[in-house]
């Protein structure tokens, strides 16, 4: 999943909320050294990619779903 927020403070303030609501999500948070309002986490639990977009829910976050790429004309 990645995260693009408006802001690089914004992109922090998020980060924080979740260290203290869940640690164990915040884990999995990786900011992007190359545009520094965007960060990619991974998740593998639906509950846990639930929780973290209604802790988004509150701010300007624009969140892109991860794609799966497959080779044309496979089946």
């Amino acid at each position: 999943m990645l995260l693009r927020f408006s802001s690089r403070d914004e992109l922090a303030e998020f980060v924080r909320q979740v260290t203290r609501e869940a640690p164990a999500i915040a884990s999995r948070i990786r900011s992007s050294y190359s545009q520094p309002t965007v960060a990619t986490v991974t998740l593998d639990d639906f509950r846990d990619e639930q929780r973290l977009r209604s802790m988004a829910a509150g701010s300007s976050v624009k969140i892109f779903d991860d794609v799966t790429l497959k080779v044309m004309g496979a089946s």
